[in-house]
């Protein structure tokens, strides 16, 4: 009996640590997307994309680390490198710097994308 209330605890922690995971990558996703947003739009509108980008890169920091616990450290530190390069593109008016911002949406949603229940994952 004693067993089969481990296996119960083990399945319930199993069941929330992957519900906090996927709540967290959706929440990442969303924060990430709208940032980058507010960076096309101030870059479009000749606004201070600078401190838009400081935001999208300080907002990034704080998820990529929790981040990492769950996805390819390779994919995290590519949208760090690209958040990183969205400055110099972004003091210079480089037309560059729309190409990257759909850069590092397309890699935040192939994460979100990995993260989605279906399933494939399940079985």
């Amino acid at each position: 009996m004693s067993r089969l209330i481990i296996a119960i605890i083990l399945a319930v922690a199993l069941i929330a640590l992957s519900g906090f995971s996927y709540y967290f990558v959706n929440n990442a996703y969303k924060t990430v997307s709208d940032n980058i947003e507010l960076c096309k739009k101030a870059f479009l509108s000749g606004e201070n994309t600078v401190n838009a980008c400081q935001n999208a890169k300080d907002d990034w920091e704080k998820k990529g680390k929790i981040l990492d616990l769950f996805t390819p450290h390779s994919i995290t530190d590519e949208i760090s490198e690209s958040l990183a390069r969205l400055y110099p593109l972004a003091e210079t008016e480089s037309d560059e710097f729309l190409a990257e911002c759909a850069k590092i949406k397309q890699k935040v949603k192939i994460i979100k994308r990995d993260f989605q229940i279906n399933l494939r994952s399940i079985f």
